[in-house]
């Protein structure tokens, strides 16, 4: 397939690029077949992979404008229904959206100690899928957040189709989406000065990390969003308790290298360094884990993980053992 044209694209980072398009392809998702589109192709190095996985492209606006999209984490499932003949029968709350440069957005409520609630306007990003929720810069420097007293660390290893991007990320007392209230969720505060995360048009993006406790209807026809919640709604909002980033690497995305490290973690304790590569966890061989996979096994305080090192020539073992972060 061969990209026409030219046209600029970005989004979180701060850097913008060029973009072609194909025209007249078609899109086929089991039985459903979209015909006449339109795809915009981005440069090579700006999609790869995300979470392990290998990332061929992104559906967006022209399949929810078109059929009501029903997201069910749990089962993980996706089902596409008729909007003329869609009717909504279970137990979730209904909240109102808005559809702006085919992006949807939803009203969230942040609470802030002996003031007036924080309310904004923020995208819901399906393709954020380990943030709850990240605050623009505008709104973090306008209200002072990073001021207020709480522990944060420095997120070593955030990234967006416009490159590196600059979050803070900390814990708050919680978070109100339509009649929805999350309790302790860890938040990302952006301190960026280009991009999407540096715009004050609007609050922030609600990502996958709050999204997979519900089956979620998007109803663009009827400009609304259903949460229902489903077994995962309690569950403890966890960060990454290893203080390790990893990336995979190789033509089959099976190697784990460390590409940064948090400071004062379990991990530089253990004495790793940014470039060795973990070829196995507790003795499971990491080229059968994908990152989802590592990420939750870093995620269960006072568990001890044996990891194998390669180090340049050298192969080593060490102990991780995992702690609360934030």
């Amino acid at each position: 397939m061969k990209g026409e044209g030219k046209g600029k694209g970005g989004g979180a980072g701060e850097r913008a690029f060029e973009t072609t398009s194909i025209k007249g392809a078609s899109l086929s998702l089991s039985e459903v077949t979209m015909n006449s589109q339109t795809f915009v192709v981005f440069p090579p190095d700006i999609t790869g992979e995300t979470g392990g996985r290998a990332v061929d492209g992104v559906i967006g606006y022209s399949l929810f404008s078109h059929y009501v999209v029903e997201i069910d984490y749990q089962s993980r499932v996706v089902n596409l229904y008729e909007p003329a003949v869609y009717q909504y029968a279970g137990g979730g709350e209904s909240i109102p959206i808005e559809i702006l440069s085919n992006v949807p957005f939803v009203r969230v409520q942040i609470p802030l100690a002996g003031r007036k609630p924080f309310a904004g306007r923020f995208i819901v990003d399906t393709g954020a899928g380990r943030f709850t929720l990240i605050l623009n810069a505008p709104v973090v420097a306008s209200n002072n957040l990073l001021a207020l007293p709480q522990k944060t660390i420095t997120e070593p290893n955030a990234s967006g189709v416009g490159g590196d991007v600059r979050l803070t990320v900390g814990r708050w007392p919680s978070l109100q989406l339509g009649h929805f209230t999350l309790t302790d969720p860890v938040i990302h505060f952006a301190q960026d000065r280009k991009g999407a995360f540096a715009s004050s048009d609007f609050g922030g993006v609600i990502g996958g990390e709050l999204l997979r406790r519900f089956k979620v209807v998007f109803d663009y026809a009827h400009k609304r969003m259903i949460l229902e919640p489903n077994a995962h709604f309690a569950d403890r909002f966890d960060y990454d308790m290893s203080g390790i980033r990893l990336r995979a690497e190789g033509a089959d995305l099976k190697q784990l290298k460390v590409i940064r490290l948090v400071e004062n973690s379990p991990a530089v304790e253990a004495g790793l360094r940014e470039g060795d590569l973990i070829s196995a966890i507790d003795g499971r061989p990491a080229a059968e884990l994908s990152l989802t996979e590592v990420s939750q096994m870093f995620k269960q305080e006072g568990r001890e993980r044996v990891l194998d090192i390669i180090r340049g020539e050298e192969k080593k073992q060490v102990k991780l053992k995992l702690r609360i972060l934030i």
